[in-house]
């Protein structure tokens, strides 16, 4: 263990520095994987990059540590697509969360522009507008790195309101018919110390084709007939 510089650990993946020879390496990983618990250990080693997690390690020629996105060879284009019956909201957040994430993990501008028209390619692909998209890298281009890999999420106050419901596609209607009627639950003297000035709405999945085709309770099936072994003092079930 001498030899382990740094060993970080992410669920069943970890990422280890090592100061040694091959050779002491692949003896390592042997011992590793000469335990008790059945458990093998893969592993992958290299001397200027390595992928971990969706990000890819690499050592610079100035033995500075660069990060570029990491995508596996068999990864296939599977970004939701813009006609999809998803809120709205959901669907033009989705091309800005994505071009925020390269702009946290690619460490040059250099890498983030490349990963940038590679991911423009592959939105075009699932029809995103071209409008969409350039508010979205815009919008990551203004952000500071810095602020994006310290930045921590506020908490959601306690005393927030939601409207919760299933969605459906008069959503969009349904926000708007709240937004102008609550002021007029707020003039109420009581009401306005409980109702905020904004509701947040909140949507949950509704039923689709899999829920109404897939069973997924099963029910026990109770028999009239009793079995030849029948108690008269037993209450029976056959399952």
């Amino acid at each position: 263990m001498e030899r382990v510089l740094f060993w970080a650990r992410y669920i069943d993946d970890v990422l280890m520095i090592w100061q040694g020879t091959t050779d002491e390496l692949e003896s390592f990983m042997r011992q590793l994987n000469h335990n008790t618990k059945n458990i093998k250990v893969t592993y992958s080693y290299d001397y200027t990059s390595i992928p971990f997690l969706d990000v890819t390690l690499i050592k610079d020629s100035n033995g500075f540590l660069q990060t570029d996105i990491y995508r596996k060879p068999t990864a296939t284009n599977t970004y939701l697509h813009a006609t999809s019956a998803h809120p709205k909201h959901v669907v033009k957040a989705i091309p800005v969360g994505q071009y925020l994430r390269i702009r946290r993990i690619c460490s040059s501008d250099e890498r983030f522009e490349e990963q940038a028209k590679l991911l423009q390619k592959r939105f075009k692909e699932r029809g995103y507008s071209q409008r969409c998209l350039k508010y979205a890298y815009k919008r990551a281009k203004a952000t500071s790195r810095h602020q994006l890999l310290h930045r921590k999420k506020e908490p959601i106050p306690d005393d927030t309101v939601r409207y919760i419901s299933d969605y459906n596609d008069q959503w969009d209607t349904m926000r708007r018919v709240i937004e102008k009627h609550l002021p007029i639950l707020r003039t109420d003297p009581i009401l306005q110390h409980y109702i905020p000035p904004r509701i947040q709405m909140t949507a949950r999945r509704a039923r689709n084709l899999k829920d109404i085709l897939v069973k997924m309770v099963l029910h026990h099936r109770v028999t009239n007939s009793p079995p030849f072994f029948w108690n008269p003092g037993i209450l029976y079930a056959d399952y």
